[in-house]
């Protein structure tokens, strides 16, 4: 993924709904369904950004490795 950029966030509390995310000091709302689902209060979590144009080129690429991996074994 060229041009992304991560942040390291601990969580913070979980509720229902949400999550609360520390982010270099600074606390961030986060959907709690947006969490990995193993994701508990105190882990270290990775946020990534990347731009749509980026997100939907790794999409492509990774569906044209498992057509590739399902397909070269039918060559």
């Amino acid at each position: 993924m060229d041009g992304s950029k991560e942040l390291t966030a601990v969580i913070r509390h979980v509720t229902s709904d949400r999550a609360l995310l520390d982010l270099n000091g600074q606390t961030v709302s986060w959907p709690r369904e947006a969490l990995p689902d193993d994701a508990h209060e105190g882990d270290t979590v990775q946020l990534r950004m990347v731009s749509a144009k980026a997100a939907e080129q790794d999409r492509q690429e990774l569906a044209r490795a498992i057509l590739s991996e399902i397909l070269g074994g039918r060559q």
